[in-house]
């Protein structure tokens, strides 16, 4: 699961980590199945450098209407 000296980070530190780029390329391909989730995590996870809890959050919030 988690990694051992990997940050906690807010969803909203993920962001900004990925850039708008990167952000919308995960949307993208959390939205439309194009990657399984294992491989969107862990992409996330390289990019920023957050653990795997945060990275589940980050991909939960993403999905989220906004209000």
């Amino acid at each position: 699961m988690a990694e051992d000296g990997k940050a906690w980070m807010t969803p909203q530190e993920i962001a900004g980590g990925l850039g708008n780029r990167f952000g919308k390329e995960v949307f993208e391909d959390l939205i439309y199945d194009r990657k399984t989730r294992r491989e969107i995590l862990d992409f996330v996870i390289e990019q920023v450098g957050c653990n795997e809890y945060s990275a589940e959050d980050y991909l939960r919030e993403i999905v989220k209407p906004k209000e």
